[in-house]
């Protein structure tokens, strides 16, 4: 048995697994946004305050800040 022979059979194993790898990619983003758009959906996002104090402390700050 020569090198040759073997170092074409690792190439072929080589590319189809990176063509597994990129197919695996490609799949796992298609389903992804597919999944998201029906969360969307479904699920619509809700405002999220940009501050986490609640109203009544943030009440309460205020008025110390005047």
């Amino acid at each position: 048995m020569t090198l040759i022979p073997l170092l074409q059979q690792a190439g072929v194993i080589f590319l189809l697994l990176l063509l597994l790898f990129f197919l695996g990619n490609l799949w796992f983003y298609l389903v992804e946004s597919l999944l998201k758009k029906i969360k969307g959906s479904f699920f619509p996002k809700k405002e999220i305050p940009w501050h986490t104090l609640p109203k009544e402390e943030q009440q309460d700050e205020d008025a110390q800040n005047r």
